[in-house]
C-alpha cells in the first residue's frame, strides 16, 4: 500500500517534500531565515444568492445530505454565529421548498487522516480484512441528535442535479462521514471537488451503472485528468462486501479510494 499512496493525489496537509539532485525527496529546512507571519486568508464576503446556489449544488451534486453544522463550516463559517445563520437561511430556503431538514441519530464526526486505502487498475488487490477491522474500529462513541440537510426537487429544477433524501437510520452516520470527505476535498482539492458526482447522478448515468444485479454503485467519482477514481466510505463495512465493491471497480475499469 504504501507505493500506492505515494503514486495518488495527497490530501494531507505539510511542507511539500522537495527532490535534491539525486531525485531524493527532503523536506524543507527548518533552519531557514525567520519570516513575517503569515496571516489566514480572511474569506471573501458572499452575496446570499450565491451562498443559496453553491449550497443547494452542494446537496444536488455531490452529496444526497450532511449536516447543518458541515454545512455552516462550508458556506459561512465554523462559528456559533455562522451556525447561527446558517440555520436562519435554512429555515428560509425550506419554507421555500428548496430543501428538507430532519434530526436523526449519528455517530458524531471521527477525525479522518485520509483514506484508508487507493487502488488503481493494474494493482495488488488491498488487504480488505484490515481495511474492514480499521473501519469497524471506529466507531466508539455514542450516537448523538444531528441535524441534516437535503435537496428537493424543487432545488434541481433550480439548479440541476439529482434531489437528495433524509437520511436512513442505518445510514445516518455514513452519509455524514461521506459529507465530510467531499467537504474535505472541497477545501484542501478544490479542482478536484469541482468534479465529485454523487450516487444519486451516478445511478442515472450510462456510464457508471451495474454490470450485474446486486453491484454496489460508488458512493461518488471524481475525475483526475482522464482518470476517474470511485469515491466509497466504509462504515462497518464486511470483508465480503469490500470484495463486492473492488470486483465492481475492476469490471468498470474504476481505480478507488476507500475511506
Amino acid at each position: 500500500m504504501g507505493d500506492v499512496m505515494r503514486n495518488t493525489v495527497s490530501m494531507s496537509r505539510g511542507k511539500r517534500a522537495i527532490p535534491d539532485k539525486r531525485g531524493v525527496a527532503k523536506r524543507p529546512s527548518s533552519k531557514t531565515r525567520p519570516t513575517k507571519a503569515i496571516k489566514k486568508p480572511v474569506r471573501k464576503a458572499v452575496d446570499g444568492a450565491s451562498r443559496d446556489r453553491d449550497v443547494l449544488r452542494m446537496l444536488t451534486l455531490r452529496v444526497r445530505c450532511c449536516s447543518v453544522a458541515q454545512v455552516a463550516k462550508a458556506a459561512w463559517d465554523d462559528t456559533p454565529t455562522g451556525l447561527k445563520n446558517c440555520k436562519a437561511r435554512l429555515k428560509v430556503l425550506a419554507t421555500k421548498g428548496l430543501v428538507g431538514i430532519a434530526t436523526m441519530l449519528a455517530h458524531p464526526e471521527v477525525k479522518l487522516e485520509g483514506p484508508l486505502a487507493v487502488w488503481q487498475p493494474g494493482l495488488a488487490v488491498p488487504d480488505l480484512a484490515s481495511i474492514s477491522h480499521r473501519g469497524r474500529k471506529r466507531w466508539g462513541g455514542v450516537p448523538t441528535r444531528t441535524e441534516f440537510v437535503y435537496a428537493t426537487q424543487q432545488a434541481v429544477t433550480l439548479v440541476g442535479g439529482a434531489p437528495g433524501r433524509e437520511p436512513r437510520p442505518s445510514e445516518a452516520t455514513h452519509d455524514l462521514h461521506l459529507a465530510a470527505v467531499y467537504l474535505r476535498m472541497r477545501e484542501e482539492l478544490a479542482t478536484r471537488s469541482e468534479s465529485w458526482r454523487s450516487e444519486s447522478l451516478l445511478a442515472a448515468n450510462t456510464s457508471i451503472k451495474r454490470s450485474k444485479p446486486g453491484d454496489k454503485v460508488p458512493d461518488a467519482i471524481v475525475r483526475d485528468g482522464r482518470a476517474v477514481t470511485a469515491i466509497e466510505f466504509v462504515g462497518e463495512y464486511s470483508v465480503d462486501k469490500l470484495t463486492a465493491f473492488h470486483a465492481y471497480c475492476k469490471r468498470a475499469k474504476l481505480g478507488y479510494e476507500l475511506w
